[in-house]
């Protein structure tokens, strides 16, 4: 099997860890993220200024999208409606010591792709070289990290316009999903189980026995310690 150096994508068989390369019209490519429904892949070419969209079932190339000076990082909607790409616009050496292109339009910014046409719905003027991309569960934010910047660009994804920059640590980079959901609100008083324990003390000791002037009191301080 020839493996091809940086002009591939690698595609593993997750139940027999076979590999496969996708080589054409792949150039670079550095992000890569999965719509939802598992059915199509969008990879960044970082040297050629471009997406290329891949068909999972057949491992084929379907399109290739145009977007700013070399793009890098990728994420999609929770919908699987847009993708969301970086465009980092570095101009020095990249990836295995392959030239970027140099600096031109569209670099510092995030371009907005619509997944039922895959064409750019919007261009995004962010930070400088943005990275790393990630978009929270309700898919209303956007968070971009500026590498160059030292900061995070918040983007209104309803407007697509950077709301907010959160200054950060010296070089941001960021890949991957970096947006954790919160979890729900460990609130006892909202849960049967409040009632329930309760029920099953009280069978086996008042509430005053154990302290507390009314079973109330003792649903009261269940609650608050499970929100210590």
């Amino acid at each position: 099997m020839t493996v091809p150096t940086l002009h591939a994508v690698v595609v593993i068989d997750t139940m027999t860890n076979a590999v496969s390369f996708i080589n054409a019209f792949v150039d670079a490519p550095v992000g890569i993220a999965v719509t939802p429904d598992g059915k199509t892949a969008y990879v960044a070419n970082l040297a050629a200024a471009s997406v290329a969209v891949i068909d999972t079932a057949t491992n084929t190339v379907a399109a290739t999208i145009n977007v700013g000076n070399a793009p890098e990082g990728v994420t999609i909607a929770p919908d699987g409606g847009r993708v969301y790409v970086t465009n980092s616009g570095f101009p020095e050496i990249g990836i295995g010591g392959v030239p970027n292109p140099p600096p031109g339009p569209g670099g510092n910014s995030v371009s907005v792709i619509a997944t039922a046409t895959n064409s750019v719905l919007a261009t995004i003027p962010v930070g400088q070289s943005p990275l790393g991309v990630a978009v929270t569960p309700n898919g209303q934010r956007l968070l971009v990290a500026d590498t160059l910047s030292n900061d995070v660009s918040v983007i209104d994804t309803a407007t697509n316009a950077v709301v907010s920059t959160i200054a950060v640590g010296r070089l941001p980079a960021a890949f991957g999903n970096f947006i954790r959901p919160t979890p729900a609100s460990p609130k006892f008083a909202a849960h049967p189980a409040r009632q329930t324990v309760t029920a099953r003390v009280s069978r086996h000791w008042s509430a005053a026995a154990l302290g507390y002037r009314s079973v109330s009191a003792l649903q009261d301080a269940i609650e608050d310690y499970c929100e210590a």
